[in-house]
């Protein structure tokens, strides 16, 4: 599975959005699918594995995994949480392959927060063991 770490308009596919990758294209090169929640898949996209290639600068994505059939069975016990800063101020918090978003004012709140939402979410018995945050910041420099 992939995140996308940047927007891609000309796709209609949004930063945060997960997809699955279905095809190696090329070393480095994936063709990875988006799809709603009934399954169908509502875009495609060959996305590079590095911005390298300006062409393709507006393709990043962070590779979540590519792991053994042990690994995808223990990750179900794992959610994971885009965490970014949020436009005013504070953070929000958006969680990779299900549909749960919150915010909070500081990090000490939104560590309740998460944990609130994610038990929310789920049955109790169904609930993941782990809550993984990745924090994602985005700095431009100038030259």
């Amino acid at each position: 599975m992939v995140a996308l770490t940047e927007d891609l308009p000309e796709k209609k596919l949004l930063r945060g959005q997960v997809g699955t990758v279905v095809e190696t294209l090329a070393p480095g090169v994936y063709e990875v699918e988006f799809c709603d929640d009934d399954g169908r898949t509502f875009a495609t996209a060959a996305l590079r594995e590095s911005h390298n290639t300006p062409a393709l600068s507006a393709c990043t994505y962070r590779l979540i995994n590519r792991r053994t059939e042990q690994a995808m069975i223990d990750e179900m016990n794992e959610i994971i949480f885009l965490v970014d800063e949020a436009p005013e101020r504070g953070y929000q918090a958006r969680a990779l392959g299900e549909s749960i978003f919150t915010e909070a004012d500081d990090l000490e709140s939104l560590h309740v927060h998460v944990r609130d939402a994610v038990q929310c979410h789920f049955e109790p018995n169904q609930a993941p063991k782990i809550i993984r945050l990745h924090f994602v910041r985005e700095e431009v420099i100038a030259l």
